[in-house]
């Protein structure tokens, strides 16, 4: 079991880390761009759609990084208050809440990638990019994402019934 948990944790850092390249990318675009519309006086638009693609590239890929390091926002004000051992029993408790969005959020998302590829759906600007792969993205980044839920629950089941003293990343 412990290899499974340690392979989701190496796909969610992996994919996270990859995702995480573009933000240098992204910034050089909003600096460019501005340069372009405020100084210049000659805004572009595949910037801004480029801008757009890696900022969702990057957070659907990096999401279950952030899971997997315990950075999730959470209710810091109960949060803090509470010991290690309540935490797990928080997330215990609300796993199923994360699980029914994620594997909504899943499937809704599968529905439109699948009908963008059909179609070859493009975004219908005069630069018109296809987008049908940003789709394959966001349903990759919440089956990454229910991975490492899973295993964070796996984590915290053992924690609780003590089959493992390491507290969980919170």
């Amino acid at each position: 079991m412990e290899k499974l948990l340690r392979v989701i944790d190496r796909l969610s850092i992996f994919f996270g880390k990859a995702g995480s390249f573009l933000i240098p990318l992204v910034a050089g675009f909003v600096i460019y761009e501005v340069f372009m519309r405020y100084f210049l006086r000659l805004p572009t638009l595949w910037v801004s759609e480029s801008i757009a693609m890696g900022c969702l590239i990057f957070y659907f890929l990096s999401s279950a990084w952030v899971l997997q390091a315990g950075r999730h926002a959470k209710i810091e004000a109960l949060y803090d208050r509470v010991s290690i051992r309540r935490r797990a029993i928080l997330d215990v408790g609300t796993f199923f809440f994360f699980a029914l969005y994620v594997v909504v959020m899943f499937y809704a998302g599968a529905a439109f990638f699948w009908d963008s590829l059909k179609v070859q759906e493009t975004s219908g600007s005069p630069w018109n990019p296809p987008i049908y792969p940003l789709k394959f993205i966001i349903i990759l980044g919440f089956f990454l994402l229910f991975l490492q839920g899973m295993a964070k629950l796996i984590r915290d089941l053992r924690f609780l019934l003590k089959r493992d003293p390491n507290a969980p990343k919170h």
